[in-house]
């Protein structure tokens, strides 16, 4: 019984978990994660020298650090951490990490965060003796003018924490480098979305004595602040979310995409848009059917034209937050109106 004891509390430990944060996507065009350079590449346009970097650095053996935050609206239960990379070189079918190093704070590095609670500690290497699962994510980091490259697989690096951590309503950040087996890297992929500049606010270190910096891609006079991709598994959280909540009447088409969390973004964009095109946010979700068009929430706040962006403020107050978004076609035959109406669609933040 002495044996078997231990053995049921390490499977216990590194079960499936649910996901109850995550904190954006890093693909943005199938199994591909575009750095998106080119205006023709990279649709909707723009403009030249977009982004620059591929991936940041976070080698813990050159003491290279990234970190970044999150939002939780309730008392939420972290075991485990999930964790994304690519070494340049690497194949698909052969994972490189072999270390595995975090904390969460209670503020960010550049404030001076400390290690909350049940934290693993920044030294010890999670590795070895808490690894849950390391594979390929089907997805490839790649120029979007050479889509065609395979040499940085990103990989998925889960690891359990060796004490659940139980976080109070909050914002916090997560710190984590890792080591690899190839010389390249381990670089980490930031957040991607087409036609998005900014994704966050990371930060990151690049030497032992050397001070945390945001981390930006693009021109220098006009850079962009990036994100970095990671998920948090356990329990009482619920992960932000984009549903949709009503059906076309036209041609016209709408994207929502982006990191549906507190301190996130939401990108829409209209396509196919024959007429004059326009956005519409609304906060309570009350369909209305007009001849065989649906008007999916009220519309409390419009914006006139193909694309928007929204940037949701860093506030765990909003945790749980829900807002409608649709677009409208305005001349165009949306059977017996004078408008269309694209699908509807709901964002709820994480919880």
């Amino acid at each position: 019984m002495k044996k078997i004891f231990p053995m049921l509390l390490l499977a216990a430990s590194t079960a499936a978990q649910a996901v109850v944060y995550d904190n954006g996507p890093f693909a943005n065009s199938g199994n591909l994660s575009l750095l998106q350079t080119s205006v023709t590449a990279s649709p909707p346009a723009p403009a030249a020298g977009f982004h620059s970097v591929f991936g940041f650095g976070m080698n813990n053996a050159a003491s290279v650090v990234v970190a970044d935050d999150f939002a939780v609206g309730a008392a939420t239960v972290i075991e485990q951490v999930e964790l994304f990379y690519y070494q340049t070189g690497a194949s698909s079918a052969v994972p490189t990490a072999t270390g595995v190093f975090l904390e969460i704070l209670n503020a960010a590095p550049s404030a001076s965060g400390a290690p909350v609670a049940g934290s693993p500690g920044f030294a010890n290497n999670l590795f070895a003796s808490n690894l849950v699962s390391h594979a390929f994510s089907g997805v490839f980091r790649v120029q979007d003018t050479v889509q065609a490259a395979t040499s940085r697989p990103i990989m998925s690096v889960k690891v359990a924490l060796p004490t659940p951590v139980t976080l109070t309503a909050g914002v916090y950040w997560l710190q984590w480098s890792l080591t690899g087996s190839l010389a390249s890297g381990p670089w980490c992929p930031p957040l991607a979305t087409l036609g998005q500049g900014a994704t966050g606010n990371a930060e990151q270190k690049a030497g032992a004595t050397a001070a945390w910096l945001p981390v930006v891609s693009g021109a220098a006079a006009s850079p962009f602040a990036q994100g970095m991709p990671f998920r948090l598994l356990g329990a009482a959280g619920t992960p932000g979310a984009i549903t949709q909540t009503a059906t076309a009447c036209g041609l016209t088409g709408i994207t929502v995409e982006g990191s549906p969390n507190v301190g996130g973004y939401l990108r829409t964009n209209l396509s196919n848009v024959l007429g004059a095109g326009v956005i519409g946010y609304g906060f309570i979700s009350q369909p209305v059917s007009l001849c065989t068009c649906t008007i999916a929430h009220s519309w409390d706040v419009t914006v006139v034209g193909t694309s928007s962006v929204l940037a949701i403020p860093m506030d765990a107050s909003l945790c749980g937050f829900s807002l409608g978004v649709q677009g409208l076609d305005y001349g165009t035959a949306g059977n017996c109106l004078v408008f269309s109406l694209t699908n509807g669609y709901r964002l709820t933040l994480n919880n």
